[in-house]
């Protein structure tokens, strides 16, 4: 093995690690790869950066514009609203039309924004018809998925492979050809979610049910007069000691909103405490020398501030991600108190102002109503509720709709190359008033274009070392000793669809792609073959990561809205998973021969 085969090892092997832990962000690591691999040798600048320009990396940028553009129009609300509609009858089942509605939009939109529009339409469905949201949000993110794979825009992992192969000296990927197979994938899919899915789908409890069982609450001030025996103590000992249930929400000191977790808050004069508990509870404390509720307390009410909770949800690349909570109150979520945090199945309700935010944490607030309607419009949250109409471009949907079929067309009969008709679409809805440049910007997920573009410097190293050939050469060594000659391709196909598909659950579904086009084109031509069956296996086993909720954005997207455990990913998806691989191994060489 030569230095430069060494050195790749080494960085696959310590980006590998890094991706699965998380203990530093994907994307950095991805920021990090090509410098690692210019420091060692392995690449020359060009080599390495090359993915900064790759056309991957534009196209999908392009993409994120025109979904965002469908999306301010209103164009893809008209889906959310269209299932609303069919929900209405209570004696249908609602998940035959909600995989059509998420499946096939995602074909040629990003899947990320087309699940963030159904997530709030699917919890106002779930509560009408009195079913758990965790009975149909999981689908919607496979929906998305096996959507995806149907055109050459319908996923990232498919742009950035056929750039790939085009990169190698291969026949890029046009823009229907993955449609046959991806049919296969819908059709089965949709199948096993009505048949399967309901018996294997949890039900589940969001953070915003945990405290419906309880007796009804309320929410008062309490002022601390200069008399009063709560004066210098601390949170803890003037009311959570003495009263365990109730809850402190904020404390108002002048002009300023107190944090009631703040180390060395000590209560002073003429401070209002925003307090939360049951009627009788509120009393006790009102009832103290020195203290006064804000009117005073009746003998059965409370002065009720108009006070609700909500759900917000962090979608990918929002400006609170990596913030603690701490200061996303400060700065994101003014006028809100998080009262608990949803995190991979887990509720957090306490300790929680220094938790750092991840991306799919779900966070329980407390606000006045007059807040929502800014929630609601804030790009750095998914505000769960009902289907709400945020079409303020309306005017502009039809021109939207019309250059993104133009884009289409286009695409689809080869006549202009992908890359130049997603930067120009980008800039003519733009030019078009479909879209504020200041919009156009926020469009771009920057992780998930860092991520794609760092990553295609590893596929480069594998290649040009040699290191892709050395796996395969050892592949085969094992092959010899089980399959005869003739089973080889097909068994070649199970191993390449195993590997990227294991790669993709536990990495991303672009970094499995980037590492494993150079090994499927060196195993096609190692037997002598057609390398467009090892080509396509790449591109779908990438985009069907199914049993993890970090294999595909959306699967984490949904995970808070759902109350979803790890488990639950793998109880569903790993049989579905499992599906795909026998009828991929079987059906791809038929679609795409050797």
């Amino acid at each position: 093995m030569t230095y430069e085969q060494l050195a790749t090892f080494g960085v696959l092997g310590v980006a590998l690690v890094l991706f699965v832990t998380e203990w530093i962000a994907i994307d950095l690591v991805a920021l990090l790869v090509p410098v690692a691999l210019g420091v060692l040798g392995v690449l020359q600048p060009a080599e390495a950066f090359g993915g900064f320009g790759n056309g991957a990396v534009i196209t999908v940028a392009g993409m994120f514009v025109m979904s965002r553009a469908l999306v301010g129009s209103g164009a893809v609300a008209v889906l959310g609203s269209t299932l609303h509609r069919l929900s209405v009858n209570r004696k249908s089942s609602v998940l035959p039309p909600l995989v059509v509605l998420v499946a096939f939009p995602s074909a040629i939109l990003s899947n990320t924004p087309v699940v963030a529009i159904f997530i709030p339409v699917v919890l106002a469905m779930a509560a009408d018809r009195g079913l758990a949201p965790s009975k149909l949000l999981l689908p919607v993110s496979y929906a998305a998925m096996m959507g995806g794979t149907m055109t050459l825009v319908g996923t990232s992992t498919t742009v950035l492979v056929s750039s790939e192969v085009a990169g190698f000296g291969h026949r890029p990927i046009s823009f229907f050809e993955p449609l046959p197979f991806g049919l296969v994938i819908v059709a089965a899919g949709m199948i096993y979610l009505l048949v399967v899915g309901p018996r294997l789908l949890p039900v589940r409890r969001t953070v915003t049910t945990m405290g419906s069982d309880r007796p009804t609450e309320y929410v008062t001030e309490v002022a601390v007069s200069q008399e009063s025996p709560l004066l210098g103590k601390t949170i803890q000992q003037a009311f959570l000691d003495p009263h365990p249930k109730i809850v402190v929400i904020e404390i108002v000191r002048g002009e300023e909103i107190l944090w009631p977790g703040t180390e060395g808050l000590i209560l002073q004069a003429d401070d209002l405490i925003l307090v939360r508990g049951r009627a009788e509870t509120v009393m006790k404390i009102g009832s103290r020398q020195g203290t006064a509720l804000l009117p005073e307390l009746g003998a059965r009410d409370v002065r009720l501030r108009d006070v609700t909770l909500a759900e917000l949800v962090i979608p990918r690349a929002s400006p609170v991600e990596g913030r603690s909570v701490r200061v996303a109150t400060q700065r994101a979520l003014q006028g809100a108190q998080v009262m608990a945090v949803q995190r991979r199945g887990s509720h957090l309700r306490s300790g929680i102002s220094d938790l750092i935010l991840r991306e799919g944490d779900t966070l329980l607030v407390q606000t006045e109503a007059a807040h929502l309607p800014r929630f609601r419009d804030s790009e750095d949250f998914i505000l769960l509720e009902g289907l709400h109409d945020k079409m303020t471009l309306r005017k502009k949907a039809p021109l939207t709709l019309a250059i993104t079929f133009l884009v289409v067309a286009l695409a689809a009969f080869d006549l202009v190359e992908i890359s130049f008709l997603a930067l120009g679409a980008s800039a003519a809805l733009v030019l078009t008033g479909c879209l504020t440049m200041r919009n156009a910007y926020r469009a771009l997920d920057l992780s998930t274009l860092v991520l794609m573009a760092g990553t295609v410097s590893l596929g480069v190293a594998m290649e040009k070392t040699g290191a892709a050939a050395l796996i395969v050469d050892q592949t085969f060594v094992w092959l010899d000793a089980i399959v005869d000659d003739p089973s080889r391709p097909i068994a070649a196909i199970a191993v390449i669809w195993f590997l990227t598909n294991t790669l993709t659950c536990l990495i991303s579904n672009t970094a499995a792609a980037v590492l494993m086009v150079p090994i499927a084109l060196t195993t096609a031509n190692v037997l002598d073959v057609s390398s467009r069956p090892f080509i396509m296996v790449v591109v779908y086993a990438a985009s069907l990561a199914l049993a993890t909720p970090m294999g595909y954005q959306t699967n984490l997207l949904v995970l808070g809205p759902g109350g979803y455990k790890f488990r639950d990913y793998m109880k569903l998806g790993l049989p579905l998973q499992l599906l795909y691989f026998v009828l991929g191994v079987l059906l791809i060489p038929k679609f795409f021969p050797f």
